[in-house]
């Protein structure tokens, strides 16, 4: 294998703290940031060249011979990518993609540990696939597919358990208060199946094989902010509307999709909305970002190992109560931009979540790029922070960036150490 990964350049990131208010990037050392692009993505780079090498016969024989010498120059292509990012080289211009020019002029004259971290490691992925593109015979070759089968696969023990929860909470027998504490439940479940981030990881697998449920109260005071009150008035005012929709951007596949999926049976089961319409990434995102792939991959397994709910579910697609919003329609989710400039890139977009009666947006990415990934006083209002969203939305975010908001003085009081990037802390915030 290439030395390549043993790359260096002159660093001249500032040994200092982000200033306030501004955009989180590398060129502070003391930030998350700058671990993250220093360290943790080389690392993603190189197990996807190790795969690519490990894995050459098994992915010849899914895509076909041709794909020999591909393979060869994709290896070649990644390494590339790795050292520019090692050696600070200019951003260069994505070549291919009816996306191509929104991202080249937001890369032009950039550099990966001095433009903005949100710009740098969103470009890292899509430069990936502009790699991949290259090659026609691997056009749909997804490099993170393989981790997020054996993740999901390894998570079957978590998801019979909460499957049998599930069944309890979607039963024909009343339930008091039309379901809050089941919402509850769910959503709560939801917001901790974010924990399952191979990004974070630099790619290493992570899974879930205990019961969710009985996990949740030992968390439950690791919830720095939480609207769970909020969501269920905002959910009830919707309730016995027959054409109630409501919108989740998602943001793992594996076990936390499947957390969302059972979330959204509740929904619709209880009749809570008529519909829930789903948004997923239109490219492999972030490691274990969930594609529409990975959505309908999932629920060919479910109908294999859980037969009663792949089915359930299937049926759901079929009638039109879940629905993936086609990828083909926006690219707004794999663009750089924070979400505060959606109304201006993609109207469309914008104008359709804007009449949602909620939307949820899971997961980190999704949180920074809310705020607009930057350097906010924790105590800053949440509505200050969401200026130029689509309301109401309402944030699920186990928090693994050095960016939040909407916190009280006295929470933030008792943080300590690494809180906003360990994984170990969330948030459930609504803005109306």
């Amino acid at each position: 294998m290439s030395d390549e990964s043993s790359a260096v350049f002159n660093d001249k990131s500032l040994d200092e703290p982000t200033p306030a208010g501004a955009p989180l990037t590398a060129k502070y050392k003391r930030s998350f940031a700058y671990d993250t692009i220093k360290d943790r993505l080389p690392i993603i780079i190189t197990k996807i060249v190790d795969h690519l090498y490990r894995d050459k016969n098994k992915i010849i024989e899914q895509f076909g011979e041709e794909t020999r010498e591909d393979i060869k120059s994709l290896i070649g292509s990644f390494s590339k990518l790795r050292n520019e990012l090692q050696t600070n080289k200019p951003l260069v211009p994505i070549t291919l993609g009816d996306d191509a020019d929104l991202w080249n002029s937001c890369v032009q004259g950039g550099k990966w540990f001095d433009s903005p971290w949100l710009l740098v490691e969103c470009y890292l992925y899509r430069r990936m696939r502009d790699n991949i593109a290259q090659s026609p015979s691997l056009s749909d070759f997804d490099q993170f597919s393989e981790q997020k089968k054996s993740g999901f696969a390894a998570s079957m023990p978590a998801m019979k358990a909460l499957e049998a929860h599930l069944n309890g909470f979607i039963s024909d027998e009343p339930l008091p208060d039309l379901g809050k504490e089941q919402f509850f439940q769910l959503l709560k479940v939801s917001l901790w199946g974010n924990k399952c981030d191979m990004s974070l990881s630099g790619g290493e697998q992570r899974h879930q094989n205990l019961d969710p449920i009985k996990q949740l109260a030992a968390l439950e005071e690791n919830i720095l902010c939480n609207h769970l009150e909020n969501a269920w008035a905002k959910i009830l005012k919707l309730n016995g509307n027959s054409s109630a929709i409501i919108d989740i951007v998602l943001d793992n596949a594996g076990f936390e999709l499947f957390t969302d999926l059972c979330f959204a049976d509740f929904l619709v089961n209880r009749q809570l909305v008529s519909t829930v319409r789903f948004h997923a990434k239109n490219m492999p995102w972030f490691v274990s970002d969930a594609t529409p792939m990975d959505l309908f991959w999932s629920l060919e397994y479910l109908e294999d190992h859980i037969p009663e709910l792949g089915l359930r579910w299937r049926s759901h697609v079929h009638s039109g109560r879940w629905v993936l919003h086609p990828s083909s329609k926006s690219s707004f989710w794999t663009l750089p931009h924070a979400f505060a400039k959606m109304k201006e890139v993609d109207p469309d977009l914008f104008n359709l979540l804007s009449s949602s009666g909620l939307v949820i947006f899971k997961g980190d990415l999704n949180y920074r790029k809310l705020v607009g990934d930057l350097n906010w006083d924790p105590e800053t209002q949440l509505s200050t922070a969401l200026e130029g969203c689509p309301k109401p939305l309402l944030a699920l975010r186990t928090l693994k960036a050095d960016v939040v908001v909407g916190l009280e003085k006295s929470v933030i009081a008792k943080m300590t150490g690494n809180w906003m990037v360990s994984g170990e802390y969330a948030v459930i915030q609504l803005c109306d």
